[in-house]
């Protein structure tokens, strides 16, 4: 094996063979820590070529037959930068021998260890070796794999969001020196991407917030990108670049990982660095509550600690441990709570291309930071359950069962009811939520009637979020923005409250340990009566202004604690004069003392629309500053992940139409990602390319009805604004039809019609509790097997019919009337075995059967249509204007 030191000569140093490094095949139990010990951070990186992309079905077909180099990356180096408990630096480059792109020589994790300790004792920047090290690398799952005793990890690593990472227990190295006693290590991994804000999650932005840039491989971004990927052609050409290229990974990882260890001394007082930074968040939280007192933290989440009995069949005695379990007061209405907590509200009111206006997309400042700080102390022992709507204000923490209805003047209801796709809101209903959409709905003269409700008394002048929230908007006013304090503070505080909701809906994830899959515990910050109110305060402040707009102004979508519209910023500034804006614009001045609460984060000038999460731009907004430079534009790709790679966000905006306007049912687009934890861990393969191919699904959600519809003549394309459901029953039918019929593709009038047709013959089938037809028959396809059997065996229902009428002619009016039908199909029913099935009313009434119907009349004047159909017409909420104009926006469209 060829070794590389961090001089850059080759084969300077080689690793003892009296020297070994051997991970420990047992977890050691973590030792409690009483007093800080120092460490020593070694970053860490390896290069690689990855092999061709195959789909898992080849991978695993390749593993079974013994294929050379299957489900394998070729490792090219491992790569370390030191940060020694004092300060030291260092760094180094491991290279491996290849053969023929197969490489033979992979180091085990105490191999490479010892040759990056090694490096730093024989160049003495360091005198002693620390016994703890965290080894940080960033995506650990493509890196970790590496180590030729990556199985043997496992039983120590953790599946954390995708990748690697130790939690409590260490990786135990042991370490053998020729005349010297042994020394056992205890490594902690860290993968930084698990510990940087959402907006740095790849390595260039890591590096650019620790002033560390990348290296280019190439000055051209596409030549880079390809470089990359030939990774072994750069070693062999131009290793002076390779080298620095691959250590520059390994020191950007180490220098962040320093900085974020600096953070948490400084914050928490603890000399250890938690696996994500939300874990640094939930103990700088804990350290802020433990201040008020003993037991405070267990007081706030309504817990105490109690003692634990357990008897040990092994020890043959009883065991005693403390446990913190929730009061009995909390833990009565626990499971209700739960059920009361919904995420954010996303939905998309307006389907395809847009007309032209000054669309605005305004974010709520700091939504989730801001409806935590208004929690109360709350009084757990005086649990108390209410059915009075009035009881139910903006800053109650209270949860609640509600029936509803809303009046028809009502644009966007405000009280949630889960699906299986989400959460929609109907006009009606029964709701599971918190008090401040209780509130609001009260406002909107809802008409409520709470079934169960459940209130915690709190002290709303000693809130227990509010000291943690205001030091962290401080801390991130004090940098400049986009610096790595000012993101370490912005996602520290915006990521606390998943913390109080983790563990509540079922989630599971893949346990390296077990090799199952086991749901995601909770947190140590957990409780549903807290993330029930935040989520709600934060949907229903977006209720409140939305409703609030005049009705000449429309709202194309919102996103959690965002949405675009057209109205304009005075109009804006009108909408937010209702209570919940008020206590909002109250927060924000306690906070961060400014009482303005949105804030303008993309312009466009006509944009498209599909889903909820799914938008893209036009057309962009003319340019408003000096420079001529148009404003960021909206995009949401809706969870399509492209494969290529864009300069700009144009390029990719105008991928994501291209795709939108091309779509058919059969289009499909390739995915390329890595192998997951479990196949990983599974076929003990590495983190290596996979293709998968995915149908496109850029379709309507449904979450609301289609009110008014137009064929766009610029874009050849349907649009249609929409009107909420009545119901959830409603919702549900139409997104049973569409799954059942694989989400149609809906790009023009008859599209949408045939939709709706299919869904009025489930609507009017059901309601009849006929079984004439299977439920992916078609109304008119119905409508052709009812009259045929008909003809053939009870003529006398169509009424008097001209002399010497034969089948041909009968076939021809029936598909002139628009029921398509041959000769041949009406011969069918006359052997027909199960005759009752087609005994009218079995005709489904959607507008097809109803139009067919009305002509077949004109022909055979004495047929009476309603002893065939299942109801006279269809129902009112299957219906829509076909660009009647009756909603003032289409009208726009062209």
């Amino acid at each position: 094996m060829e070794r590389r030191d961090f001089y850059g000569s080759p084969a300077v140093q080689k690793v003892s063979p009296d020297s070994k490094g051997k991970a420990g095949s047992k977890p050691k139990k973590a030792k409690k820590q009483t007093v800080p010990d120092d460490y020593l951070i070694l970053g860490f990186d390896t290069e690689f070529v990855a092999p061709p992309r195959l789909t898992l079905k080849e991978i695993r077909e390749g593993i079974s037959t013994l294929a050379a180099g299957v489900g394998k990356n070729q490792i090219l180096s491992y790569q370390f930068a030191a940060i020694g408990p004092k300060g030291e630096k260092w760094s180094g480059i491991a290279c491996t021998d290849t053969n023929d792109g197969v490489d033979d020589s992979r180091l085990s994790i105490g191999e490479f260890i010892v040759f990056a300790l090694g490096s730093g004792l024989r160049s003495g920047v360091i005198k002693s070796i620390p016994s703890k090290i965290y080894l940080a690398g960033h995506f650990t799952r493509a890196d970790f794999t590496a180590f030729s005793d990556f199985k043997s990890m496992t039983q120590v690593l953790s599946n954390i969001r995708g990748t690697f990472a130790t939690t409590e227990i260490p990786l135990t190295i042991e370490i053998n020196f020729p005349k010297h006693a042994a020394v056992e290590l205890n490594l902690y991994m860290r993968d930084t991407m698990l510990l940087t804000p959402q907006s740095s999650k790849n390595l260039r932005a890591v590096g650019e917030l620790v002033g560390l840039p990348k290296i280019h491989l190439h000055t051209n971004p596409d030549k880079d990108q390809r470089l990359k990927e030939q990774m072994d052609v750069v070693r062999r050409t131009k290793w002076d670049l390779f080298r620095r290229y691959a250590i520059r990974d390994a020191e950007i990882c180490a220098e962040y990982l320093k900085r974020i260890s600096d953070k948490q001394i400084e914050l928490t007082g603890v000399k250890r660095v938690t696996p994500t930074l939300t874990g640094i968040g939930v103990k700088l939280l804990l350290k802020i509550w433990d201040e008020r007192g003993p037991n405070a933290s267990l007081d706030i989440l309504g817990k105490e600690e109690i003692v634990e009995r357990t008897y040990s069949k092994r020890l043959g005695y009883y065991q005693t441990k403390n446990v913190k379990v929730l009061l009995e007061e909390a833990y009565w209405f626990q499971k209700f709570a739960i059920e009361c907590y919904h995420g954010g509200r996303s939905e998309q009111y307006w389907f395809g291309p847009s007309y032209e206006a000054n669309w605005l997309d305004y974010d709520l400042s700091s939504a989730y930071p801001t409806a935590m700080s208004l929690i109360g102390y709350p009084d757990w022992r005086n649990v108390y359950t209410s059915y009075n709507v009035d009881d139910y204000q903006p800053e109650v923490l209270g949860v609640a069962c509600v029936d509803f209805e809303f009046d028809q003047h009502i644009r966007y209801p405000v009280l949630p009811v889960r699906t299986d796709n989400g959460i929609i809101f109907p006009r009606r209903g029964r709701s599971y939520c918190a008090a401040p959409e209780i509130a609001l709905a009260k406002s909107l003269h809802a008409t409520l009637k709470i079934r169960f409700g459940v209130i915690v008394p709190t002290r709303n002048d000693d809130p227990v979020f509010l000291t943690f929230i205001k030091r962290a908007l401080d801390e991130r006013s004090k940098s400049p923005k986009g610096t790595l304090d000012s993101n370490f503070w912005k996602e520290i505080a915006n990521s606390l409250y998943g913390k109080t909701a983790q563990g509540l809906h079922r989630k599971r994830v893949f346990d390296m340990r077990d090799r199952e899959m086991k749901e995601l515990p909770e947190s140590e910050i957990t409780n549903p009566y807290f993330a029930a109110f935040i989520t709600s305060f934060v949907r229903a402040t977006m209720g409140e202004i939305m409703n609030s707009l005049p009705r000449s102004t429309m709202v194309f979508s919102c996103t959690t604690d965002g949405f675009l519209t057209d109205a304009k910023e005075s109009e804006i500034k009108n909408a937010t004069r209702g209570q919940l804006s008020k206590i909002y614009s109250r927060q924000r001045k306690l906070l961060a003392d400014d009482e303005s609460f949105l804030e303008i984060k993309h312009r466009a000038k006509r944009l498209l629309g599909w889903r909820a999460r799914g938008q893209a731009t036009i057309e962009a907004a003319s340019p408003i500053d000096p420079a001529g430079k148009s404003p960021p534009m909206p995009l949401a790709k809706g969870g399509i992940h492209l494969i290529d790679h864009y300069e700009n966000d144009l390029l990719e905006n105008k991928a994501i139409q291209d795709l939108f306007w091309n779509r058919t049912d059969k289009t499909t687009f390739p995915v390329h990602s890595l192998a997951g934890v479990r196949q990983v861990v599974m076929f003990d393969i590495d983190a290596v390319p996979v293709l998968r191919t995915k149908s496109l699904n850029m379709e309507y959600d449904w979450k609301r009805r289609p009110y008014d519809v137009r064929q766009s003549s610029k874009f050849k394309h349907i649009a249609f604004s929409t009107l909420p459901w009545d119901r959830y029953e409603q919702f549900r039918m139409v997104r049973d039809v569409c799954e059942n019929i694989n989400n149609p593709v809906i790009k023009n009038i008859d599209d949408l019609e045939s939709l709706f047709s299919a869904v009025a013959t489930v609507y009017s089938l059901e309601k009849s509790r006929t079984k004439g037809a299977r439920k992916q028959d078609k109304s008119l396809n119905i409508m052709m097997k009812t009259l045929s059997v008909v003809w053939h065996h009870d003529r006398q229902l169509l009424g008097r019919l001209p002399s010497k009428h034969t089948a041909s002619q009968f076939a021809r009016n029936l598909t002139a009337a628009g029921c398509p039908c041959k000769r041949s199909d009406v011969e069918n029913g006359k052997g027909t075995r199960k005759i009752s099935k087609f005994l009218p009313p079995t005709v489904p009434a959607t507008t097809k059967t109803v139009e067919a119907f009305n002509f077949l009349k004109s022909i055979y004047p004495d047929l009476n249509p309603a002893k065939f159909l299942t109801s006279s017409a269809p129902a009112d909420w299957l219906k829509f204007s076909k660009g009647g104009f009756v909603c003032s926006f289409i009208a726009k469209l062209n």
